[in-house]
């Protein structure tokens, strides 16, 4: 999003830009078997720069449930050159629920309009809430 009177002045940067250094991206949900190498191969772009861009610690081979990746074999090329505010957006955050005595995981979710079942895989929870715990609750 842009404000109204700010629109002109991004126009006339954006015509100045050289169209080969802008870069485009995509999400990518990754499927069943997928590892951070076989993506990085298949989107032709290094795993140290596919983890870089999407938040992922250098050490860890984990495949979070989403991934920016590049749309062009090129762009990753340009965001490793930018400062981290101007990475792709990654899936946010929207709320950290902390658990209080009584609270059950339907009324948490019911609350927040997502499902028991997101709240379980985004949290790794399992049978039973512990007073103080910490749930993220994400966008849709």
């Amino acid at each position: 999003m842009l404000p109204a009177d700010k629109v002109r002045v991004f126009k006339e940067n954006l015509a100045n830009q050289d169209q080969k250094a802008l870069a485009s991206w995509e999400v990518y949900r990754p499927k069943r078997g997928d590892t951070l190498g076989k993506i990085a191969k298949q989107f032709k772009v290094p795993i140290t720069h596919l983890k870089g861009v999407n938040g992922i610690p250098s050490h860890s081979w984990q495949l979070p449930k989403l991934l920016v990746v590049p749309t062009n074999g090129d762009a990753w090329r340009v965001a490793v050159t930018l400062p981290l505010q101007y990475a792709p957006p990654l899936p946010a955050v929207r709320a950290v629920h902390t658990v209080r005595r009584g609270d059950a995981l339907w009324a948490i979710a019911k609350r927040y309009g997502v499902t028991v079942a997101a709240l379980k895989a985004w949290n790794r929870i399992g049978r039973h809430l512990q007073i103080g715990q910490k749930i993220f609750i994400r966008t849709r």
